[in-house]
């Protein structure tokens, strides 16, 4: 994953457990405030990230692949 997304992720997780919501989440400004729609992208492809019906954002912990 290149750096940026690296980064933007770690620091959404910071948020998330910072925020203290029981989901992981964090909220849309938060978000936007930290990530371009690009860098939104690869996170939601990765599996770091997904859009809850609310308008949050949970961020997912990340999942062994298997080679």
């Amino acid at each position: 994953m290149p750096t940026r997304p690296r980064a933007v992720y770690l620091t959404l997780a910071v948020h998330a457990d910072a925020q203290g919501a029981p989901d992981s989440s964090v909220d849309a400004a938060t978000v936007a405030r930290l990530s371009y729609k690009q860098t939104r992208d690869t996170l939601v492809a990765a599996g770091l990230l997904e859009q809850q019906p609310d308008g949050r954002w949970r961020v997912l912990t990340p999942r062994l692949q298997e080679v």
